[in-house]
């Protein structure tokens, strides 16, 4: 049976962790992606990075530190990739922060920084990966429609439905959001 996923280059943010972005890691290589694991610790993404590959001989799997509300960063790596394994065209957007609190008592430094990685970087991700090959499939991390203790999770991760659905509208192609319940 072929995967929708066979053949194809995903990238997942924030997955060198032990949670949603890791696992999903995991499943795009049983489906026979080329997988692309990006996280902000280098350490870490090498040795998951590493471990997949072992998991799933034959799987080309790469690994990248990346902050994923760098977009300077985002840019590197979504060229290096392109240039050694091909355009990304599953795009996970797992990577998140928060700080838990009133929105009313956060700090302007909190704020900006979960609004780059939670917002921000996501739609750096969609803006330099749509124009190689149309819209990528896209997983999305989903939070944005409950009520959490970090609002800014909710105001950002809500807003990235947003980019996701009009992304794949705007540019007609086979764009997707699936939302990961986490």
């Amino acid at each position: 049976m072929t995967s929708e996923f066979e053949g194809r280059v995903a990238l997942v943010t924030g997955a060198a962790g032990q949670g949603l972005g890791q696992a999903t890691a995991r499943r795009l290589a049983e489906g026979g992606a080329t997988v692309v694991v990006t996280d902000i610790h280098e350490r870490r993404t090498r040795e998951v990075a590493d471990s997949i590959a072992r998991d799933h001989p034959g799987t080309r799997v790469a690994g990248f530190a990346m902050d994923a509300g760098d977009r300077e960063q985002i840019d590197a790596v979504i060229e290096e990739v392109t240039r050694t394994l091909g355009p990304v065209r599953v795009l996970v957007n797992n990577a998140a922060v928060n700080v838990v609190g009133s929105i009313f008592d956060y700090d302007p430094e909190n704020w900006d920084w979960c609004i780059r990685v939670n917002l921000s970087g996501p739609w750096y991700l969609c803006r330099a990966t749509m124009p190689l090959t149309g819209p990528p499939l896209g997983c999305w991390r989903r939070s944005g429609f409950r009520r959490t203790p970090g609002d800014r999770w909710s105001i950002a991760t809500a807003a990235c439905e947003s980019i996701a659905s009009v992304s794949s509208a705007r540019t007609g192609g086979p764009g997707r959001a699936d939302w990961l319940q986490g």
